[in-house]
């Protein structure tokens, strides 16, 4: 941990000197472009580079592939390039670990954050992922782009001076970086390939999933109905769902066809979703609430009915509290408990008095 961190330290430091450099040497169009990059979602650690030197590479790219560029130009580029080279590979590693990286790559985290306190799949959440996932490839690819046009110019370059070791060198060093950005790009194609099924549910927020963007290991969030008085259940299970994650394996946890809208419980006008409580009023002394199962409970819930195909709240009843059960009360050594409805009494025998603490109490 200690060397990994030193190794960003000085990575962080040498790479500040040479961006603020670089940025210096360019036009005012770069910071605008540096400022405009937003990092709202999520601050991972290879972000930063990304979004400093990719910026950097393409505004001075930009000004050698115009049509007035001079051969001057392209040599200064080249020489540039030349010099910085790793940070063009620290900008690709940046780039490639915001789509790939697990758990914490840029892409997810967008993802995250676009659906935390949101509705689920909306048409604006895919445009947002779909937005990002394209900018992210665009970026990714300049790379290879600034990479393949120096190779090639300086293959020109060998070529032109005869050196022909220099020029296979050069031919090599294309065809690895043709094979890695293949390579690269089928890795990309899976991760935003990988996503779950797409299903339709036009009672839900956002009409539900219409758009493979969810990624494996995504949570949709906050799951809605349209109609603010309905919640959302699994029929199967009576439950109410709120959350439906893209498992590891490509299937949704949930079997998303056996999900419905059900209208939720009401209690003086005032709505209760399916899975909601509300208190039930203090019973009768001596008595106490019990639900259909026959355990006391203080609180009625609503529940799913298959047969209303609603919510209904659990039914409950005010049962008399037997307080000879279990030695609930003490009646003494000598005395007999008898339960009354809301209360109870102890049968002392001859010679003894009831006492509320004690039960029978011998009094001769």
């Amino acid at each position: 941990l200690k060397k990994d961190r030193d190794d960003r330290i000085y990575r962080s430091e040498k790479a500040t000197s040479i961006v603020v450099h670089a940025i210096a040497e360019t036009s005012q169009k770069v910071t605008d472009q540096l400022v405009s990059l937003d990092k709202k979602i999520v601050e991972n650690r290879y972000f930063d580079e990304l979004s400093l030197y990719i910026p950097v590479f393409l505004s001075r790219f930009s000004s050698i592939t115009q049509d007035n560029s001079t051969d001057e130009l392209k040599e200064d580029f080249s020489e540039f390039l030349e010099a910085n080279i790793y940070y063009l590979y620290v900008s690709r590693e940046a780039v490639s670990h915001a789509i790939t990286g697990q758990p914490d790559s840029y892409l997810k985290s967008q993802m995250n954050g676009n659906m935390v306190g949101g509705p689920g799949c909306t048409e604006s959440y895919t445009e947002q992922i779909n937005a990002a996932s394209k900018r992210l490839l665009e970026l990714h690819a300049a790379t290879y782009t600034i990479e393949n046009w120096n190779l090639a110019y300086r293959l020109k370059k060998a070529r032109q001076s005869n050196n022909w070791s220099e020029v296979t060198a050069k031919k090599l060093a294309m065809k690895i970086v043709e094979l890695q950005a293949e390579l690269d790009s089928n890795n990309f194609k899976e991760i935003i390939n990988s996503t779950c099924s797409t299903f339709v549910m036009e009672e839900m927020i956002g009409g539900g999933c219409k758009a493979g963007t969810t990624y494996r290991g995504q949570t949709i969030t906050n799951m809605q109905c349209v109609d603010e008085n309905q919640s959302l259940v699994l029929l199967s299970s009576k439950e109410a769902v709120h959350d439906l994650q893209c498992g590891e394996d490509g299937n949704w946890s949930l079997d998303v066809t056996d999900l419905a809208c059900a209208d939720n419980c009401m209690f003086e006008e005032v709505p209760y979703s399916i899975g909601g409580t509300r208190k039930l009023p203090e019973p009768t002394q001596g008595y106490q609430w019990i639900d259909s199962e026959g355990d006391v409970v203080a609180e009625s819930v609503c529940k799913f009915s298959a047969l209303e195909t609603s919510g209904q709240w659990s039914s409950y009843e005010e049962v008399d509290i037997d307080e000879c059960e279990d030695n609930r009360v003490e009646c003494g050594e000598h005395g007999s408990c008898t339960n009354l409805e809301g209360s109870y009494t102890c049968n002392c025998p001859s010679g003894f008095v009831e006492n509320v603490i004690t039960g029978c109490e011998d009094v001769n």
